[in-house]
């Protein structure tokens, strides 16, 4: 509503003029009914605005519309303000509404209370909830995606209930995150059998996770749980290309001040022995005369290691068997078998008698190796003694493990000349003329197998190197 200048409204109007224009006489107005001054005389404009001590203040529009009565003449009324002069407008400018944020921060205050309240409520709801399953979620699901590589490993100075075994591994945890992992005991264990049933248990101290971490077991002795489980690893590490090691355990996990009960789960492939593929005499050699312990074959066999783990065997103990027939047993000693290939160092006693007995199974067995010169040896394992004691669950392994050579029959020859009987002539002429005679080896292949042979040329190339 535009209000009326009463200065400006002064100068257009005055009762007067008022009286004047449409006949009306202020002093002949009636009060007005409903304000109870209903029969008296309404004051004389003019008169008020003469008085001395009485206000100069201009008739407005207020004043005009007090004067109200029902005995005007709404003609006249209305013709007396039509004479009113325009209004100017205001040059005061009318506030622009608050802003989004303006209302939303006057609605946060008047309600502040309200918002408060709620914000508890909420908080004692969902604090709870993040902190007894969404951060021991999080923290599992950091430990469950972790790799677990294994470095190396190493089981030593057996016992038939115990070992001594180490371990060198590495867990990587995100960027920017630190991880206090209190003490764990880990449960090894077969897949067959599960984290309940597990053979040896292993401890690890407290560890500061940031990044990746080396995690290594360092020469503690365990005790074997399980035995017949112990077995069953082993085997699967000696027989297999590739086996699982399989490890569980549970601890507490900090997160600065928050924690989490986790349980580390988990199964790492590795490269097996894959029954020692590769295994190989070299440098064999007949003894003779024996040694006064009976040793009539010496040479070197080589034991391949293809995987991480070190296994420290001891003084092991085989069964030399060529053509299906076992002739004796060769002696290895202080075996342990790191990464890689080892070759040791091997004494056997072969028992003639009983290669003559079973000549003719022998030859018709070693008849295709024979055709190329060579003689197949092989190895099971016997007995398996560490310190002076018998381990069984590694004679129980090894028993299983059938190793096979193939030894060319003229390397043989030149190792047995190579222990010692070059210096003899006479006697070196007596051997190749036993071996090329009627009733030699040369003869012998012949009638068995019932074709010819190369162990003439063989024996005949050997003629001439001397």
């Amino acid at each position: 509503m535009t209000m009326v200048n009463p200065e400006q409204q002064s100068e257009k109007l005055s009762v007067d003029d008022f009286e004047a224009d449409y006949g009306i006489s202020s002093k002949r107005l009636t009060g007005d009914p409903l304000n109870g001054t209903e029969g008296k005389p309404v004051p004389d404009i003019s008169e008020s605005r003469d008085q001395p001590g009485t206000s100069k203040e201009k008739p407005s529009v207020e004043y005009i519309e007090d004067i109200r009565t029902p005995y005007w003449d709404t003609k006249n009324v209305v013709g007396a303000i039509r004479n009113l002069s325009p209004v100017e407008s205001s040059s005061e400018k009318i506030p622009a509404r608050p802003g989004f944020w303006r209302r939303r921060r006057q609605h946060y205050r008047r309600y502040w209370i309200l918002y408060t309240v709620g914000t508890v409520i909420l908080l004692a709801i969902l604090l709870p909830i993040v902190f007894l399953v969404v951060f021991p979620a999080i923290a599992q699901r950091l430990v469950d995606n972790a790799s677990l590589p294994i470095f190396s490993a190493s089981i030593i100075n057996p016992t038939p209930s115990s070992v001594v075994y180490s371990l060198s591994s590495s867990l990587k945890i995100p960027a920017g995150l630190t991880v206090d992992l209190k003490p764990i005991t880990l449960s090894l264990f077969t897949n067959d059998s599960g984290p309940t049933d597990p053979y040896v248990k292993v401890n690890l101290p407290e560890y500061h996770l940031k990044g990746e971490t080396k995690i290594n077991i360092t020469r503690q002795t365990v005790d074997i749980l399980d035995q017949d489980r112990f077995e069953e690893f082993l085997e699967s590490v000696v027989a297999n290309k590739k086996f699982t090691l399989s490890a569980s355990g549970a601890t507490t996990a900090y997160l600065g001040a928050l924690k989490a009960p986790i349980k580390l789960n988990k199964e790492v492939k590795l490269t097996g022995f894959n029954n020692l593929a590769g295994f190989e005499f070299t440098n064999v050699a007949i003894v003779f005369p024996p040694d006064q312990d009976g040793t009539n074959l010496v040479g070197n066999i080589t034991l391949p290691n293809p995987t991480v783990i070190s296994l420290e065997l001891g003084n092991v103990t085989l069964n030399m068997i060529i053509g299906n027939v076992t002739m004796g047993q060769g002696r290895i000693e202080n075996v342990s078998l790191i990464p890689g290939n080892n070759t040791v160092p091997i004494r056997a006693t072969f028992d003639l008698k009983t290669a003559i007995q079973h000549i003719g199974l022998i030859l018709q067995a070693e008849s295709s190796a024979l055709t190329k010169g060579n003689v197949v040896i092989s190895a099971s394992g016997n007995s398996t003694v560490y310190n002076g004691v018998h381990i069984p669950y590694y004679e129980a392994i090894l028993n299983k493990v059938f190793l096979t050579g193939e030894v060319p029959l003229i390397k043989i020859l030149v190792g047995t000349l190579q222990q010692g009987l070059s210096s003899n002539n006479s006697l070196i002429s007596s051997i190749v003329s036993a071996l090329n005679g009627t009733n030699g080896l040369s003869s012998l292949l012949g009638e068995l197998m019932g074709k010819s042979t190369p162990s003439s040329s063989i024996l005949s190339g050997l003629s001439s190197l001397f």
